[in-house]
């Protein structure tokens, strides 16, 4: 029974996943490499002690990973900004002491890979701004304002920028309640954000402040 066939692709691909129906395919392909069938039979038995989810977290073999959600926010790790060194990023603290959530969306091409876009609830500030754009630009998607948790806040999707799982903290809870947006303004968000992001890669880098074309670079060759 040569459980250390379990190799280390195996585990990198647990670590991303985000549904429990595809961590079982995977512990099942795991288990059938032992040529066992004894060992395959129990599978369905003892997945709950293998995998599960709990407080939004996935557990593999008692290793808690982050079920990340799109359309959902989250805090990130110090370690991001120590390693991904660019100035444009936003520091991970706003007002001096409070750490700003971010909105995420996942990437369209990449499994495992999200984009977040930084939260502020600087919204006088972020509406002179995006006046200033609109004037000039007669549109703008890289400001999207909108309320969460009944709060009015400014999406900023001119700092957004990639990241993995590896450098997520937690999710954003409120009362017990995973904190989101309605659909029209998740729609907004990702066709938004998604068009900016097509608009960078095409040579707009201008569009936003982190050098994002890097960023994704680093954390696919890692």
């Amino acid at each position: 029974m040569n459980i250390i066939r379990m190799t280390s692709s195996f585990f990198n691909k647990c670590f991303s996943l985000i549904n429990m129906r595809t961590i079982k395919r995977l512990i099942h392909k795991c288990f059938s490499l032992t040529g066992v069938r004894t060992i395959k039979r129990p599978v369905n038995k003892c997945l709950k002690d293998l995998a599960f989810i709990k407080k939004g977290k996935v557990i593999i073999l008692g290793v808690e990973i982050l079920n990340i959600q799109a359309g959902h926010f989250y805090f990130i790790k110090d370690e991001f900004f120590e390693e991904i060194k660019d100035k444009e990023l936003m520091v991970n603290k706003e007002n001096g002491h409070m750490r700003p959530c971010y909105y995420c969306f996942k990437d369209s091409r990449n499994n495992g890979l999200y984009w977040f876009i930084p939260v502020s609830s600087k919204v006088e500030k972020y509406k002179a701004i995006y006046h200033k754009k609109l004037a000039r630009y007669k549109r703008v998607d890289t400001i999207v304002f909108g309320y969460i948790y009944g709060r009015k806040s400014a999406f900023l999707i001119q700092n957004m920028f990639p990241i993995t799982t590896k450098y997520i903290k937690e999710e954003y809870i409120k009362q017990n309640k995973k904190v989101t947006v309605n659909d029209d303004l998740k729609k907004e968000l990702n066709t938004k954000a998604n068009r900016v992001l097509e608009l960078v890669k095409a040579g707009n880098k201008n569009l936003v402040f982190p050098n994002i074309i890097n960023i994704e670079k680093y954390l696919l060759n890692k």
